[in-house]
C-alpha cells in the first residue's frame, strides 16, 4: 500500500511529503479509534435530555479530552527521552539530578557513584558497536569540566572526542533544537541523522501504555493503571463484538439481540455470528499489525466517506420527518458518561503511532495537531449524526424510539432503520447504506482498538519475560525451569526457533484477553450499552483522565530537566496547574459512574 501511494503521488524521494502522509494516517487512525462508540451509543442516551443539554455536556467533555491529548503528547516525549537516557523510572532520574546538584567542586567519577542501571555507556561498548554514530553512546554526564584521569584514558581508547562532543559531555550543556533527537540513544534505539525527517526510517523505541506506567507511577499505582487499561480495552472490544454481531445479523436478516421476540434458532445464529466475528478479526489483529497504519488508514478514509454519506442521507430523512425534540435540562448528565467514552479512546492508540514520529519540534507539533483535529472532526460528525437521528426517531414512546432502544441496549441504527422501513419504504436503500456503514465501521474499529490492546500486551510480555530471564540468570529455580522448557522446544526443531518466553507469554495474554471479550459477548448479548456506559467509561476515565493527569503532575515535579531534552514542552507553571483541573474533572466522572451504578442496582436490581 505504501509503495502504491509513493508511485501515485511521487513521494518516494521526498521525506517532507512522506512525513505529511504519515500524519494524515495518524489523523485517520484517530478517527478510527473514536468513531463507533459515539455513533452507536450516544443518540439513544439523549431520549430524556434532548439535544441541547447533550450538546453542552458534550462540548465540555471535548475540551477536557483535547487537554488529555496535549498532556499525553508531553508524556510521550518525556517517556522517549527517559528511555533514551537508559533510565528505568523517574526516581532514577531524580537521583541523577540530585547527584548533579550535590557534586563537589573538584568533581567525581560518574561510575563511582551512579548505580549500574543509570551508568553512562562505557567507551568499551562504543568501540565494540562500530555501527553506531559517534555520539550515539553519549549519556548524561554529571562530571565537572575537569575529567579524572580514568575517564581521559577511556576516551582515548574508545573514540576521539572532538570539540562538539566535549561540550556535550558537560553538565551545563543544553541541546540545540535540532540536536535534541540526536542527543541520547541506547543500543536498542538509534536515530539515524540522515533519515530522521522520515517517520518510516526512525528505528522505534517501543512506547506503550504499560512502559509509560512503569516510568511515571509507583508500584501499586502502575498495577491499577495496567488493570484500568486492560479493562477499558476489554469493555470496548466486548461492545464492538456485540454491536458487530447485531450489525452482521441485520445484514443477514437474523432476529436477535434487540428484537422483541427472537426465536431460539435466531439466538443460536446470533451467537455463531458473535464467535465468527470475534475470532476472525482477532486473527487480523494478531497477525496483520504490520499493515496497521496503511490499511487501517485507507479503510478509515473509506469509513469516513461512508459516514459523511450516512449523515447526509440521515439528514434527508430527519428533515423530511422532523420529529419534535424536547429538551429537559434535569437529565443533562445522562449523556455524560457516554460522551467520555465516545471521545476518550484516542490516547490508547497514540503510543502505537507515536513510535515513528521523529523527535523534532515540527514533527511532534504535526502529530499533536493531527490527533487533536481528528478528535474535533469526529466530534462534529457525532453531533450532526445525533441531531439527525433525533429528528428521524421519536425520543420516547413505543417502538421504534430512542427510549425503547436504550432499554433494550440497542445500537442507534436499529431504531433508525426501523423508522425508515416503516415510514419511508421508498427509502429502503438508505437503510441498506446505514447497515453497510455500521458493518464497515465496527469491523475497522475492532481492528484499530484490538491493535492498541495488542501493543499494550506486547509491552507487558516484554517486561515480564525480561524479569524471568534475569531471575534465571540469578539462579532462580522456577525461572530456570521456564527458560529451560522454551530452550528445549527451540532445540528440537528449527521451525520453533521463534517460540521464546516472550512469545509464549504473548500467546497466553492474547488468548485470555480476546477470549474473554468473545466469551462475555456470547453470554450477555444484550449488554452493549451497559459495557460502554459503565464499565468502559469507568476504566477509561481512570486511565485516560485521572492517571494521565497524575502522570503529568509527577513528571513536572520529578522530571524538571526533561523539558530541556524534548522538542515541544508545555509552558510552565500553567501546564502543571491545569493538570490538577484535568484530574479533578475525570475524578468527578468516576465518582458519578459509581453512584449511577449503585442507583441502577437499587432501582432495577441489575444493569442488564
Amino acid at each position: 500500500m505504501q509503495r502504491v501511494m509513493e508511485r501515485c503521488f511521487g513521494i518516494r524521494d521526498d521525506p517532507e511529503r512522506q512525513s505529511n502522509w504519515y500524519y494524515i494516517g495518524c489523523f485517520f487512525v484517530t478517527i478510527a479509534s473514536v468513531l463507533g462508540t459515539g455513533i452507536l451509543g450516544l443518540p439513544v442516551k439523549t431520549a430524556n435530555s434532548g439535544f441541547f443539554p447533550f450538546l453542552v455536556i458534550f462540548l465540555i467533555v471535548l475540551i477536557f479530552e483535547v487537554g488529555v491529548i496535549i498532556y499525553f503528547v508531553e508524556l510521550l516525549q518525556q517517556s522517549r527521552a527517559i528511555m533514551r537516557l537508559g533510565i528505568g523510572s523517574l526516581d532514577e532520574l531524580k537521583a541523577r539530578e540530585q547527584l548533579e546538584l550535590a557534586k563537589p567542586a573538584d568533581g567525581f567519577s560518574v561510575r563511582e557513584v551512579l548505580p549500574a542501571s543509570i551508568q553512562p555507556l562505557s567507551s568499551s561498548s562504543s568501540s565494540s558497536s562500530s555501527s553506531l554514530p559517534d555520539d550515539s553512546n553519549t549519556m548524561i554526564n554529571v562530571n565537572t569540566n575537569e575529567e579524572d584521569e580514568e575517564d581521559d584514558a577511556q576516551r582515548e581508547d574508545g573514540e576521539a572526542a572532538d570539540e562538539a562532543s566535549g561540550k556535550r559531555g558537560s553538565a551545563s550543556y543544553k541541546p540545540l533544537p535540532y540536536e535534541k533527537d540526536q542527543l541520547y540513544s541506547s543500543e536498542k534505539s538509534v536515530v539515524n541523522e540522515e533519515n530522521s525527517d522520515n517517520p518510516a526510517s526512525v528505528q522505534e523505541i517501543d512506547l506503550n501504555l504499560h512502559s509509560m506506567g512503569r516510568l511515571f507511577l509507583n508500584v501499586w499505582l502502575r498495577y491499577i493503571f495496567d488493570l484500568c487499561v486492560f479493562l477499558h480495552f476489554l469493555a470496548i472490544l466486548i461492545s464492538y463484538v456485540l454491536a458487530g454481531s447485531e450489525a452482521w445479523g441485520g445484514v443477514f436478516g437474523l432476529e436477535g439481540g434487540c428484537k422483541a421476540h427472537p426465536s431460539s434458532e435466531d439466538e443460536r445464529n446470533l451467537r455463531f455470528i458473535i464467535v465468527t466475528f470475534g475470532v476472525g478479526f482477532t486473527v487480523c489483529v494478531v497477525f496483520g499489525q504490520r499493515l496497521f497504519t496503511s490499511v487501517v488508514s485507507l479503510m478509515t478514509a473509506v469509513k469516513g466517506s461512508l459516514l459523511v454519506l450516512m449523515v447526509a442521507v440521515t439528514a434527508y430523512v430527519g428533515l423530511d420527518i422532523m420529529e419534535s425534540i424536547d429538551s429537559d435540562w434535569s437529565h443533562i448528565a445522562e449523556s455524560f458518561l457516554m460522551s467520555t467514552v465516545a471521545l476518550g479512546g484516542a490516547i490508547n492508540l497514540m503510543p502505537l503511532v507515536f513510535n515513528k514520529v521523529p523527535q523534532r519540534t515540527g514533527e511532534v507539533r504535526k502529530f499533536r495537531w493531527a490527533v487533536s483535529v481528528g478528535l474535533c472532526v469526529c466530534s462534529v460528525l457525532i453531533v450532526l449524526w445525533t441531531l439527525f437521528v433525533m429528528l428521524a426517531v421519536p425520543q420516547t414512546g413505543p417502538a421504534p424510539s430512542l427510549e425503547e432502544a436504550a432499554d433494550k441496549g440497542c445500537i442507534s441504527t436499529i431504531p433508525l432503520t426501523e423508522v425508515i422501513r416503516d415510514t419511508q419504504p421508498d427509502l429502503e436503500w438508505i437503510a441498506k447504506i446505514v447497515e453497510v456503514f455500521i458493518v464497515v465501521s465496527i469491523s475497522i474499529s475492532f481492528i484499530t482498538v484490538g491493535s492498541g490492546l495488542k501493543n499494550f500486551l506486547d509491552g507487558y510480555a516484554f517486561t515480564f519475560s525480561s524479569k524471568i530471564q534475569a531471575s534465571a540468570e540469578n539462579g532462580s529455580g522456577l525461572a530456570m525451569k521456564i527458560t529451560g522448557f522454551f530452550d528445549n522446544v527451540q532445540a528440537r526443531s528449527l521451525h520453533l526457533s521463534w517460540f521464546s518466553v516472550e512469545t509464549g507469554l504473548k500467546i497466553v495474554l492474547y488468548l485470555i484477553s480476546f477470549g474473554l471479550s468473545i466469551g462475555f459477548a456470547v453470554g450477555k448479548p444484550a449488554c452493549f450499552l451497559v459495557m460502554l456506559e459503565y464499565f468502559a467509561s469507568f476504566a477509561l476515565n481512570l486511565e485516560a483522565g485521572l492517571f494521565i493527569a497524575l502522570m503529568a503532575v509527577v513528571s513536572s515535579r520529578y522530571g524538571r530537566n526533561l523539558s530541556s531534552y524534548i522538542p515541544l514542552p508545555l509552558p510552565q507553571p500553567f501546564a502543571s496547574r491545569f493538570a490538577y483541573v484535568l484530574g479533578s474533572f475525570f475524578l468527578a466522572a468516576v465518582v458519578y459512574d459509581v453512584v449511577d451504578v449503585i442507583r441502577k442496582f437499587v432501582d432495577k436490581g441489575g444493569l442488564c
